[in-house]
């Protein structure tokens, strides 16, 4: 599993290498390309058709294409190039494929919406903002450049890699500042038309740059961590774990091993996935390993497709003296109900634990909040997860001949524990978030949590 967004612009350019050579491709040269990614997809990706068709895929394939035909242009930018394939990789529905985008192609200069937005009950919000701008925070966005936001929803939706509702929001949030420049080629300043206090206003919103952008938009904070809470004077250690993947394993287990050790008795333990997009799935384990005593189940299933390209790639080890005998386009099964034997330096906490997930939450860090959820190991707090039960992973990258664009392509189909393999990992104990939340800077799940944990309490 990987940590990084596929399918998503901002994702893939915080996560991924740069790709693509040249600034433009004739396009003659792109439509090959298309049809080369239709092949790979057809012989490589593990399960393409599980939301789509085959002939549905090639007949979006071919619209495209047609779109193509119809431009003025005979060459096309390596950056719209990207757009193209990356609307035919979304049609799949896989939050693992994905097209990388050629970010060297961007000089930094480029027009960024300097704001954060969140899809709430289905308006879009204002909920950070980057520079002094009479557009105020928290503020409901209605239109821009006289044009619907909805609408805007609804174009961008075409490059949203998921069919899951919270996913596709969390996308629009993520990517729509970047977008609005890029891909639908509307320059600053913008008119902005918003809702405040029930108040409608229209102000002027002067852009700033992509490379001024990225950084505030997208630093965060990605060392996994401890910190107490209080509920009612009692201590209540939190982890919080923002990825699988910083640093050192060796660091993170000694972390890990360090953290249990001094809290083992402790009577409450929270484990914060919220901001997790994953990383090492085996990061997961090592954390989960803590929390039982005997061996418990980690996937119902694990298969994968056998092709000359999951021959070559770095997980053909996974699939043992199998693959030999195996024939292209054959699946094999690797692991059937497999189980994870907790690590001899665990020693099992044994007081309540809670696990906070979100629509943030993806590939490790949703096999994780679904291990923990199947095996019983705690109560999960927070909305459902963007990655889904089951799902696609161990991606390979393909180069695509002429645009020298790379594609993602999962090798395997996972199954998680869980109830409904189609939905992502739900919450036990489902919280939602209001605008106002927002503003009052409420953490919503630990009010939950500390509300649980008082009742719970005064129940002895």
């Amino acid at each position: 599993m990987k940590k990084h967004i596929l399918g998503t612009l901002i994702g893939l350019l915080i996560f991924l290498p740069a790709t693509g050579s040249g600034k433009e491709v004739a396009r003659e040269k792109l439509i090959e390309d298309i049809d080369t990614y239709v092949s790979y997809i057809s012989q490589v990706h593990a399960d393409p058709w599980r939301l789509i068709s085959g002939a549905e895929f090639k007949q979006k394939a071919e619209e495209i294409k047609q779109r193509i035909q119809g431009l003025n242009e005979d060459t096309i930018p390596i950056v719209d190039c990207f757009f193209y394939l990356e609307e035919l990789a979304a049609a799949i529905q896989d939050g693992h494929t994905g097209i990388n985008p050629p970010f060297q192609q961007f000089e930094g200069t480029e027009p960024a919406f300097p704001f954060s937005l969140k899809v709430i009950d289905d308006k879009v919000f204002v909920v950070e903002k980057w520079r002094d701008d009479p557009l105020p925070l928290y503020s409901q966005i209605l239109e821009i450049d006289q044009v619907a936001i909805e609408t805007y929803r609804a174009k961008s939706s075409i490059l949203a890699n998921s069919s899951l509702k919270q996913a596709r929001d969390f996308l629009f949030g993520q990517t729509f500042s970047i977008l609005l420049g890029i891909y639908f080629k509307k320059n600053p300043p913008w008119e902005v038309k918003y809702k405040l206090n029930d108040q409608v206003q229209t102000v002027e919103v002067q852009g700033m740059s992509l490379g001024e952008y990225m950084p505030l938009a997208f630093e965060s904070n990605t060392q996994y961590r401890e910190y107490l809470i209080e509920v009612d004077g009692k201590k209540i250690p939190v982890l919080d774990i923002p990825n699988f993947s910083y640093g050192e394993r060796a660091d993170y287990d000694t972390f890990i091993d360090e953290f249990f050790k001094k809290h083992k008795e402790a009577e409450y333990l929270v484990i914060d996935l919220r901001e997790n997009p994953g990383g090492s799935g085996y990061w997961g384990y090592y954390l989960l390993d803590c929390l039982v005593d005997e061996p418990y189940l980690i996937t119902k299933e694990f298969i994968f497709k056998v092709s000359d390209t999951m021959r070559k790639s770095g997980y053909a080890d996974k699939a043992g003296e199998l693959i030999h005998k195996a024939k292209n386009g054959e699946y094999l099964t690797v692991r059937k109900k497999a189980m994870q034997t907790p690590h001899k330096n665990s020693g099992r906490f044994k007081g309540q634990v809670f696990c906070l997930i979100s629509e943030r939450t993806f590939s490790a860090g949703v096999v994780t909040a679904a291990i923990f959820q199947g095996n019983k190991m705690g109560i999960l707090v927070g909305q459902e997860t963007r990655g889904r039960v089951k799902f696609c992973s161990d991606p390979v990258n393909m180069t695509l001949p002429n645009t020298k664009l790379q594609a993602i392509i999962p090798l395997a189909i996972y199954e998680l524990p869980g109830d409904n393999p189609d939905r992502g990992v739900r919450p036990d104990i489902k919280v939602t978030r209001k605008i106002d939340d927002y503003r009052k800077g409420k953490d919503k799940e630990l009010e939950v949590v500390k509300k649980f944990i008082r009742k719970q309490r005064l129940s002895y």
